[in-house]
């Protein structure tokens, strides 16, 4: 098993379509996404609830960089471990983009805002990122008004 690495954001007011996490596998380093969670703090009534559409995006090639966010910072859950060798963004206002490569969406699932959302992969499961490739998490389309969130992600690096 490979180095597990986990990062997070905190009340981020999100009003557009936006990669809440962007990854870029270092080079000889794939990288696999053990779990990542979303939950919002803002919209709590019944007359505020909506569902956001979240995908998964793998972009294979030359794709273009989402951009617009942070790069937040990377902890290993070891504190033994060698720092993270993946480029990490998080909140990309504009979102990754296909250039000569090709973009995959791996899922897209519907989130209810008034319920936290967690995905836990089986090591079956776990999304793959080769070196020089790209994953995004997203939110597909704008959220109705401002919605204030905040993620973590939990991904190992070979």
């Amino acid at each position: 098993m490979g180095r597990i690495y986990q990062t997070m954001t905190a009340a981020v007011a999100v009003t557009t379509a936006i990669d809440l996490w962007e990854i870029l596998a270092a080079t000889a380093k794939p990288v696999r996404v053990h779990a990542w969670g979303i939950s919002q703090t803002t919209d709590v009534g019944d007359a505020a609830e909506e569902v956001l559409r979240i995908n998964e995006v793998r972009g294979v090639g030359t794709v273009t960089s989402g951009s617009g966010g942070t790069s937040p910072t990377v902890h290993p859950l070891d504190d033994t471990d060698a720092a993270n060798a993946a480029t990490v963004e998080a909140n990309n206002t504009t979102r990754m983009a296909v250039g000569t490569g090709t973009l995959e969406t791996l899922s897209e699932r519907g989130w209810n805002i008034r319920i936290p959302l967690e995905v836990i992969y089986t090591p079956e499961m776990r999304p793959r990122v080769n070196p020089g490739d790209r994953w995004t998490l997203g939110i597909v389309a704008a959220p109705t008004d401002s919605v204030t969130i905040s993620t973590y992600i939990v991904y190992e690096e070979n």
